[in-house]
């Protein structure tokens, strides 16, 4: 039976000791088969599947490997493809299952234009004609919306028992981190923006929570709360725990809700020139 494979891994938290959390992976397995398998068998048959619909394709797992936390997702291929997409699921099939869950996790995050951008790289690699992009343009669209409960399950273990998922496909990889994930579980309406660089004041520092109180470098008198993701909280006394009324240089990822910064989070930092 044909089939085509990729690497899922889980890292930070739990997963450094090499376990993580049950539930919360049995969560994200069972989102992950969700999403894979009604996107890779739309692309397959050139509809979205009904729920009582026949699956074409088959999604199973390896064994998670020894030292970490990380297995491959196996899709194979039974009767039923269409046989112009067969070779492209044959020498694109791992890089379309990374892009579809992308696609799903970034639109659920907020990230509507890379969610599109995911989308796109799809019908790339599909090398579709016009009128055949656009239609399956929007059965993918279609697989997105039918698919946020499972953009949760997915995300499930990440802030609470691993710092990120990450999908890699030969020399590709897709990376939902702890922002990402909050704003896909969060009821809101979130936007997670990118890593950027930011000159922040201080007010307060929360310790058991590993959080501070900053003001907003957009909106004097705007404060807003930071999660601080940088392992080096941790280590005593440091540049976070002494960090009231100064200035810091951040690197953050920020999310904003109805446009205005609602929460960040920090990687690191050092006390701003």
């Amino acid at each position: 039976m044909e089939q085509f494979r990729f690497n899922i891994r889980f890292d930070g938290l739990d997963a450094d000791d090499h376990v993580i959390d049950m539930r919360y992976f049995g969560e994200a397995l069972i989102g992950l088969e969700r999403t894979l398998s009604l996107g890779l068998n739309t692309l397959a048959t050139g509809s979205v599947p009904s729920s009582r619909g026949k699956l074409v394709l088959a999604i199973r797992a390896t064994p998670p490997r020894d030292g970490c936390v990380q297995f491959d997702a196996v899709v194979e291929m039974s009767k039923g493809v269409l046989p112009l997409l067969k070779p492209v699921l044959i020498s694109a099939g791992a890089k379309l299952a990374m892009h579809i869950v992308g696609a799903v996790v970034k639109r659920w995050a907020g990230q509507k234009k890379q969610a599109k951008l995911e989308v796109e790289a799809m019908l790339d690699l599909m090398r579709l004609e016009k009128d055949d992009r656009q239609r399956e343009r929007e059965h993918i669209e279609r697989v997105i919306e039918l698919s946020r409960p499972a953009a949760a399950q997915i995300v499930a273990p990440i802030g609470r028992s691993c710092e990120s998922l990450s999908l890699a496909a030969n020399d590709d990889t897709t990376v939902f981190d702890v922002p990402m994930a909050q704003a896909v579980r969060s009821k809101a309406e979130l936007e997670v923006g990118e890593m950027e660089t930011l000159v922040l004041r201080v007010d307060g520092v929360v310790v058991h929570s590993r959080s501070l109180k900053v003001e907003d470098p957009n909106e004097p008198g705007h404060f807003v709360s930071a999660e601080v993701r940088d392992p080096a909280f941790t280590d005593g006394e440091n540049i976070y725990t002494q960090s009231v009324t100064k200035m810091l240089e951040v690197q953050a990822k920020a999310t904003y809700r109805d446009g205005r910064l609602y929460r960040l989070h920090i990687m690191d930092a050092k006390l701003a020139a």
